[in-house]
Parts: C-alpha cells; structure tokens; sequence
C-alpha cells in the first residue's frame, strides 16, 4: 500500500455526447442497447455460487474459458449454435495487442458457414489472481449491436474492504469498439490501455472513495495493426458497498485535437469490485459512447488521414472494456 494519493489529473466530469451518422446496412439490429447496469449488486446481474460471483452487463449472460482457450459465451445471436463447438471463439494470438494491454488476449467467433455463425463477434478476455474479466461485440448490425461484458470473482465471498489509508492499483485494460461506419468486420477495433485505480478506503465512512484513469489507448483492427491513439477516460469518483462491489461510477474522456480540443469527447459508466483476501485486486467495466473518432471525415474507418479536426465525427463508438489491476 502506498502512503498517498498519486497525482492523477481527472478530466471533466460526465456530460452529453452528440454524433449520429450511417448505421451498418449489414442487418436491422438491437441499436444502442448494449450498456452497463451500474449499481449495487443487489440487482439480477450478480450471480453467486459458492465464493465465486459473477457480474454482467449488456446482452451475454455468461463467459466461461474453456481448456483448450476458447471461450463460450452464452445467450448473444447467431454467434453459433447453442452447445457444439462452432459456438466457441478461438484465440486470435495478436501478439502486438496483447503486448500493450495484458493480462488481456482477443478471441473471435467463428467464421460464416451456409447455416451457422451469420454474425461476427469479438471479445477480449483476461485472468487475475482472484478475477476474470471480458467483453465482446459486433460490428454486423446497425447500431452498436450486441454484446456485453463480465467480471468474476473467486476464492473469497467479501474481500477486506476496510483497509485503511490510501492505496495505488495499476493494471490492465482492454476493449471492444464497435463504431458505426457501416463495414461489418471494419467496425470493430480493439484497444489497450494501462490502468490506475485509486482508493481511499476510510473517506465517506464506510463507502469509501474509488477513482482513477485508463490511459491513453491504442486501437488496432481486427487483424492487429495499429491504427492510432485515442484519449484517456477518467473515472469519476465511485464507492463500495460492504461486499466489495464498486459502483455510480461515471465515465468520460476529453478531445485532443483542433478547436474541440478539451470539450467531452466520450461518456459513459464504470464499476467492479475488489477480490482476494485483502482487497489486493479490482475488477472491472466501462461502457463509454462518443464520436468515432477525433475528428471528421467523408468515409469510414478509424485512419485520421484527412480528418478535419475541428469538426465532430458523424460516425459513433461505443467501446465495452474491462480493466483488471493489483495493488503491488
């Protein structure tokens, strides 16, 4: 544990997102659905077996790792049929993603036959000591499709959250875009980032204070190739209820770029939780929605070549992302 707070400068605080622009003519889908339902965890998304809990948002209901890395994900459309293996998502092995956003790795669904796997999903999964973290999406539906995230905690039912003083977490993020340019496959990118989690466990009583930063990210296609950087998202100050759970977090990030440059460029939610014995561990999510870029242009695709950046983006994002980090 460290003896103070590191100097984290936060962004601008939650406020409304404009953007529009072509949705993909793929196939009529669910739109903006996919989003977080941040709260105490005394809602349906948190499941309990024994000292493992599981939490969700969006769509899927579940995310289990199989032995032989691949993942099933349980209850999202056409990602193959229920309970054989074209319904499992193979290990993508992007080695120069993963170098930038570990512990996490990307996994995709598996590819278009006559009758089966009519959509394309992608998902990012990753392992801590005590969680599990992921999330996924599409890019073959109008909107922002379906998908979700989860995060799982194992081997204690209520970590120690009364800690006391001031501690630094540092970890991982990794996440799924999925924008609206209107090219299937090309809608979706994956990004990295480092994670920050700052906690003061005895502020406002027994909550506590939760807060801190995912960094600058690095986006890449689906086949790995770096594509460009987007801005850091700052976490808003959130608290913990007595299980652990963290949660009424908001989520935003700033542009960077020509005269919008400080104006709310992203905004959305985040929460988790604490894992292990002493709290050493977080978990957790993000749902943030925005332009897709930080600029504007004529065509889609993420690529800034000839981008106006003095002009908000017509074309939107909505990035699901899971971040896991220790208290070193």
């Amino acid at each position: 544990m460290r003896s103070s707070l590191s100097a984290i400068a936060l962004l601008a605080l939650l406020s409304a997102c404009g953007g529009g622009g072509e949705g993909n003519p793929v196939t009529a889908g669910p739109g903006n659905e996919t989003g977080t339902d941040s709260g105490s965890p005394a809602n349906d998304s948190a499941v309990t077996t024994g000292t493992t809990t599981r939490r969700v948002a969006g769509d899927l209901t579940g995310v289990t790792l199989n032995g032989d890395n691949t993942l099933t994900i349980d209850d999202l459309p056409f990602d193959g049929p229920e309970g054989t293996g074209a319904e499992r998502y193979t290990y993508m092995g992007l080695a120069a993603v993963e170098a930038t956003g570990a512990p996490f790795a990307q996994y995709e669904s598996g590819d278009a036959s006559a009758e089966t796997n009519q959509r394309k999903y992608f998902a990012v999964y990753g392992a801590g000591a005590y969680t599990t973290a992921s999330a996924v999406g599409t890019g073959d539906y109008n909107g922002f499709g379906w998908g979700g995230a989860q995060y799982t905690r194992s081997g204690v039912s209520a970590p120690d959250i009364a800690r006391q003083g001031e501690a630094v977490y540092e970890g991982g993020y990794a996440g799924v875009r999925v924008s609206t340019f209107g090219g299937g496959e090309n809608d979706v990118s994956f990004t990295t980032a480092d994670a920050t989690i700052e906690v003061d466990f005895l502020d406002f009583e027994t909550t506590g204070a939760i807060e801190g930063a995912i960094g600058v990210r690095n986006v890449y296609d689906i086949n790995g190739a770096f594509l460009g950087t987007l801005p850091a998202i700052s976490l808003a100050t959130a608290y913990s209820d007595e299980d652990g759970f963290i949660f009424d977090g908001a989520a935003s990030s700033l542009d960077r770029t020509g005269s919008n440059a400080g104006d709310v460029f992203e905004s959305g939610t985040w929460e988790g939780a604490f894992a292990g014995p002493n709290s050493e561990e977080i978990v957790g999510l993000i749902v943030i929605t925005g332009p897709a870029r930080e600029g504007q242009s004529d065509s889609g695709g993420f690529t800034q070549t000839g981008l106006d950046d003095d002009t908000v983006d017509g074309f939107n994002a909505q990035e699901t992302g899971v971040f896991i980090a220790t208290d070193p």
